[in-house]
């Protein structure tokens, strides 16, 4: 076998890492001034990917081809349609729930970022963008604990299995591996 290569029998939760590189990059924004707008951005996105990633594993754990299905479904709609039949129903108005459109605007806002100009006397909440108004650490901290809560609150309603909730150091679970702690 050529050096560089290895066999490799594990699977990847990457929610786990995107959950886990939010709460450092919250962690960043709180003891460093210097970046910390990119350090909330950063955070804040990835809230987002681990949302999405997360509600694709619970696709795949729940849904036969899922992989061609979840293409043509926006993050809400995925959300919907994997709680469809949950006898708690997904409350968008309470808390973690209140945050989930509120991430996905601020990453589609990123995502599809067009040129903004300014002009004329505004105020200073008028001069910057909506995904500007959001890089607060208030709200990094609030969705870093509202997704978590989101991921948690769905594996328990769905029945999933409690390793979804692996640290990041317990992402990739290996064949034979008995690292099966928690997080809170």
């Amino acid at each position: 076998m050529d050096p560089t290569e290895f066999t490799r029998k594990d699977t990847v939760f990457p929610h786990v890492h995107f959950i886990d590189a939010s709460a450092f990059f919250f962690e960043q924004a709180k003891i460093r001034e210097d970046g910390q707008e990119l350090n909330i951005m950063a955070s804040i996105i990835f809230c987002a990917f681990s949302l999405e990633s997360f509600l694709n594993c619970m696709g795949r754990n729940k849904v036969n081809r899922w992989d061609i299905l979840e293409k043509s479904l926006s993050p809400k709609q995925k959300l919907d349609f994997l709680t469809e039949g949950f006898s708690e129903k997904i409350d968008f108005g309470k808390s973690p729930f209140q945050s989930f459109t509120t991430i996905f605007k601020f990453r589609n806002s990123l995502a599809h970022a067009k040129m903004e100009s300014f002009e004329g006397t505004v105020s200073l909440d008028d001069s910057i963008t909506d995904w500007e108004k959001l890089c607060t650490i208030e709200n990094a901290e609030k969705f870093c604990k509202d997704t978590k809560d989101m991921i948690y609150k769905l594996i328990e309603y769905a029945g999933l299995p409690e390793l979804l909730k692996f640290t990041y150091k317990m992402g990739h679970i290996r064949a034979g591996s008995h690292n099966n702690h928690a997080i809170d």
